[in-house]
């Protein structure tokens, strides 16, 4: 169990790292860091329920109510606008 919790963690460290690193935006460009932020955003929510879904299916469980709900509110806006392009 410890070992899926840290190999989980260093993913996320990684991707932190990845992030990081990317290119500052520009002043010239205003809407480039809320840009960013939402990408970044989205996909640190998704990575989270995805970690969670996989832990609780290992388990052979269902995640708790709550934390569907929560999933299905955060996720709805990114799935209405992908599903559109």
């Amino acid at each position: 169990m410890r070992t899926m919790w840290r190999r989980a963690l260093g993913g996320l460290v990684r991707m932190g790292i990845v992030t990081a690193a990317a290119t500052p935006a520009r002043a010239s460009d205003p809407l480039g860091g809320v840009v960013v932020t939402a990408v970044v955003t989205m996909l640190a929510a998704d990575v989270s329920f995805a970690v969670h879904g996989i832990s609780v299916a290992g388990k052979s469980q269902l995640p708790t109510k709550e934390w569907a709900i929560a999933e299905t509110i955060i996720t709805l806006p990114q799935t209405l606008a992908f599903n559109g392009i």
